[in-house]
């Protein structure tokens, strides 16, 4: 039940790019002739995009698939979702936040999972812009996954809210330290790297 609750929330959640994600997936599976998968040793079964609309979604493969990974640049980003997800569900908190270096890291680090992650055909699509619009570009991109890290959290604090059949308040109350413990340490990591 509480699966089912989860990926409904995430669902309704998910911008515009990852829905079109499946769509553009389902209709190379249809015509494989027109984007056909790639070696499965070389792009781990993803397709190879051949634009910039095709570089978004397969970015967002890139991180859907690899996203869970215990790595330093992986857990700030799902710590930075984390507790933004819990500023949106508990409103009424003591805390006087200031995520302008959380989120900046949190986008820096996000590219460099992305751009390691890519292949030669995404470099390919990178480099006939100039730099001022790759960086726009991997900014954006990066932002897109963050948005669904950040609506996966919302709804699975959503979630254990609802199955708990306690009220958000005492939810809230329960977590507000941790969630506190959670901020100070983002902030001093993001104090140390980018400000």
């Amino acid at each position: 039940m509480l699966k089912r609750f989860i990926l409904f929330m995430v669902a309704s959640l998910f911008s515009a790019s990852l829905f079109s994600t499946s769509l553009v997936m389902a209709q190379d599976a249809a015509q494989p002739a027109q984007n056909p998968l790639a070696d499965k040793d070389d792009r781990g079964g993803m397709w190879v995009p051949e634009n910039v609309t095709d570089l978004r979604l397969v970015s967002q493969d890139w991180w859907l698939k690899f996203r869970q990974t215990n790595q330093q640049l992986y857990n700030f980003i799902g710590e930075s979702a984390e507790f933004r997800a819990y500023l949106f569900v508990c409103k009424r908190h003591d805390l006087n936040v200031g995520m302008v270096g959380i989120n900046a890291l949190s986008n820096r680090n996000l590219q460099q999972i992305l751009l390691a992650l890519f292949k030669e055909a995404e470099y390919g699509i990178l480099e006939a812009h100039t730099k001022v619009q790759q960086a726009e570009l991997m900014a954006d991109i990066a932002s897109d996954a963050y948005s669904f890290e950040y609506g996966y959290r919302i709804a699975r604090q959503t979630a254990i809210i609802s199955v708990s059949g306690k009220t958000t308040n005492n939810y809230c109350q329960q977590v507000e330290d941790l969630h506190f413990k959670k901020y100070v340490a983002l902030r001093a990591t993001a104090k140390r790297l980018i400000e």
